[in-house]
């Protein structure tokens, strides 16, 4: 018994010495536990808020996957009507994101999430009507139009309350968290929306695809539906207008540091076809994981050195990956550069939209991430045809170095707002 009992009370070297050394060994390990379990109940906390921004995006996902080969194939239109059945979505997306930070701060996160997942439900039930007339495809295409339509309003009334419900929730210490993991959990939810999208339309038809949406989008309200409302944040909001002027720069620099991923995303397969390369997946594998593997650890770069530095380092490196990737000279060396350009780009919408959000009162939080959003929005639906007239008169490498360009501006403008903050400090109070 003597010998079981030292086994259970020994723990290791730390243990051995005086009874004060023990005893605070033993303070060590119990705050090192502590602060594991807060760690856990944290991200669990964050989780379980950030659950809708996955079921969004998973909707989202299985439809880029599936609805091009519906137009194109089974309704027999052609390939630019095809492409622009997807981004018509993003019109109304980028119309409503005011609204939906208004009901944000009016009305609660949770209104904005219900309503949100309330018209994504719609929306899938339009998904199943256009599908159930396939036979007609004029109909099926104009239904299919109204889906996208509504899915737009609810892409930006879910996301933009989800987002200002975790920071609620959360508190906006942890506002860095919240837009990490959420970033996360939206490529996740994609990713995995994609093959299973297919994987339903290959089993079931599309009909069953409309099925399976409009299920999982009725659930994402039942869920938003039963849970708790947070408190509401109290104080006086700010009108859009003046949302829009503290959030500008943060907002400017956004979307121009954005044109590296809306590059990769558009022409990386185009380049290695102008190349004669092989493998355009594997350069956007590695951008992908290199996005992903830092988003994981950014939560406390981010609290230790904030969020101007943070985007400001990361521009660097984003700068060094896209003139990498233009000069790029084999397959290898550009799937290369498009992972240093996905590990400078994966902080670059938190730590700037920290940085936004603070300029406003927490009354208008929901304001502030959904103006924010429009800067995003904007840089993708300006990239693609600029990149496009760039290629056309001097090359696919061209698009890369005038990407790097919009970047370094994207860095001159954080360093401004740097300079401004720290001459703040320094004036008399």
């Amino acid at each position: 018994m003597k010998k079981r009992s030292k086994k259970l009370l020994y723990v290791g070297p730390a243990l051995s010495g005086s009874a004060s050394q023990r005893e605070k060994s033993f303070l060590v390990l119990f705050f090192k536990k502590e602060l594991l379990s807060s760690s856990f109940r944290l991200t669990a906390e964050t989780l379980s808020t950030l659950i809708f921004t996955f079921i969004l995006y998973l909707l989202i996902g299985m439809l880029f996957a599936t609805l091009p080969p519906f137009v194109r194939n089974r309704l027999g239109y052609t390939a630019i009507i095809a492409g622009a059945a997807i981004s018509l979505q993003y019109v109304t997306t980028f119309i409503s994101r005011p609204a939906a930070g208004r009901t944000a701060d009016r009305s609660g996160p949770k209104t904005a999430v219900t309503r949100g997942f309330a018209l994504c439900t719609a929306s899938m039930i339009f998904l199943l009507l256009a599908t159930l007339r396939a036979h007609a495809p004029a109909q099926s295409l104009a239904i299919l139009g109204i889906s996208r339509l509504l899915l737009g309003v609810a892409e930006s009334f879910a996301g933009t309350g989800t987002i200002a419900w975790g920071a609620a929730r959360l508190g906006a210490a942890q506002m860095g968290r919240v837009l990490s993991w959420n970033g996360m959990l939206s490529y996740g939810g994609m990713a995995l929306g994609a093959p299973l999208g297919v994987a339903i339309v290959s089993e079931f038809g599309p009909a069953g695809l409309g099925v399976a949406c409009t299920a999982i989008a009725a659930g994402g309200w039942l869920t938003a539906a039963l849970r708790a409302p947070a408190a509401p944040a109290g104080g006086e909001a700010m009108g859009f207008g003046a949302v829009l002027l503290r959030v500008l720069p943060y907002g400017g620099a956004l979307a121009l540091a954005s044109t590296g991923f809306g590059t990769i995303a558009a022409f990386v397969t185009l380049l290695y076809q102008a190349h004669g390369w092989t493998g355009a997946a594997y350069a956007l594998t590695s951008f992908g994981l290199c996005f992903a593997t830092f988003r994981f650890v950014l939560t406390g770069v981010l609290a230790r050195y904030g969020g101007l530095r943070v985007a400001l380092a990361a521009m660097g490196v984003e700068t060094i990956g896209l003139v990498s990737l233009s000069l790029a000279g084999s397959a290898a060396a550009a799937a290369g550069s498009a992972a240093i350009t996905g590990l400078g780009f994966s902080p670059m919408f938190p730590a700037l939209g920290v940085e936004a959000v603070q300029q406003v009162p927490a009354a208008s939080r929901g304001a502030a991430i959904g103006t924010y959003n429009l800067f995003a929005d904007v840089a993708m639906v300006f990239v693609g045809p600029a990149a496009g007239i760039i290629a056309t008169r001097a090359g696919y490498g061209a698009v890369y170095l005038a990407a790097a360009g919009c970047v370094a501006l994207a860095a001159a403008i954080v360093l401004t707002l740097g300079a401004l903050r720290r001459r703040a400090r320094a004036l008399p109070a």
